[in-house]
């Protein structure tokens, strides 16, 4: 029913790149990015928090990730899509701001 995506970029490939990066110059931005991508987690609502953590912390499939929340695949899904947007507007709205580089 619901065609597999390759996860394009997941938190544990932020942080291998950012320690890997750690030789450059860009150490305060990596850490205000970590500080920020933490906060902007603990901010979402909990169902949309929790499908982050499995999916993208703990490496689980979005099917592995439903029956651990005990919900269906396509509310894993959205909540994940959700998640997204907000995560992305919030860095948005940071770096507009100044806040983020």
């Amino acid at each position: 029913m619901f065609q597999k995506k390759r996860r394009a970029f997941s938190l544990s490939d932020f942080e291998r790149i950012s320690a890997d990066s750690a030789k450059a110059d860009n150490s305060r931005e990596l850490d205000a990015y970590r500080r920020f991508l933490s906060a902007a987690i603990k901010a979402l609502p909990t169902g949309q928090r929790e499908a982050v953590v499995l999916y993208y912390q703990e490496g689980l499939t979005i099917e592995q990730a439903a029956r651990q929340l005990q919900v269906s695949v396509s509310t894993v899904w959205r909540r994940l899509k959700a998640a997204k947007q907000f995560l992305q507007l919030a860095a948005k709205l940071c770096i507009d701001a100044g806040l983020l580089r």
